[in-house]
């Protein structure tokens, strides 16, 4: 029996799909999207609609399962944490961008509950107007994120903390001696650090990853 070039192809791709180390995935909408709807209307289908028609085992793991067949059929809202701007964020930049983003993060849930960080490519597939599955590869970074946030030095510790607790640029800068400008190209880095996009985002994310608990005190 020889096989054909198509045959080859599809036979090296599943291999090659099935033993990356990469997270691969697929998702179908079981109503396409229209590309002409609004933004929002957009977002709000993605959402009802998407689901993982497959993944690979590297995608499986990085959520704690054992088999892709066990995360098959997840839709994206169980994956994904909605309270987190920076993955509606994600979402959008992807439906406004022609359904194509790179190194988007996402902030998720694994299968007990532990929070995950990965770092996305993805490219949807548009047929006659209309959006009807998209492709993805992942990389969990969360322990790379980890060690970055448990390297915070003393002071800008303490200027995360006093953010956390409220207090504005000048109550902080009154309370560690230095200036206005200081305090604030620290917190601009802190936001970099700790992916945050303003103020009272940085203070619920250090909360939210356990750097700091709103009742501790100084």
């Amino acid at each position: 029996m020889s096989f054909s070039s198509k045959q080859k192809f599809a036979e090296f791709y599943r291999i090659s799909f099935e033993e990356s180390q990469e997270g691969l995935w697929l998702a179908v909408l079981d109503e396409p999207l229209s590309v002409a709807l609004p933004m929002d209307q957009q977002q709000e289908h993605l959402f009802r609609h998407a689901y993982l028609a497959e993944c690979n085992k590297a995608f499986a793991a990085m959520y704690g399962y054992s088999a892709p067949a066990e995360l098959v059929g997840a839709r994206f809202p169980q994956l994904l944490i909605l309270s987190d701007p920076e993955n509606l964020k994600a979402v959008r930049t992807f439906l406004a961008s022609g359904y194509e983003i790179k190194h988007a993060q996402t902030h998720e849930l694994a299968r007990n509950g532990e929070e995950k960080y990965f770092l996305n490519d993805v490219r949807g597939i548009v047929e006659e107007d209309f959006l009807v599955r998209f492709w993805g590869k992942q990389k969990d970074i969360t322990s790379d994120r980890l060690r970055a946030h448990n390297n915070l030095t003393p002071q800008q510790a303490t200027i995360l903390k006093l953010t956390i607790e409220g207090k504005s640029l000048k109550e902080i800068s009154h309370v560690l001696g230095v200036s206005l400008k200081s305090v604030d190209t620290i917190r601009a880095r802190l936001k970099r650090k700790l992916g945050a996009s303003n103020i009272p985002h940085l203070a619920a994310r250090a909360v939210q990853l356990g750097l700091f608990d709103l009742g501790d005190k100084l």
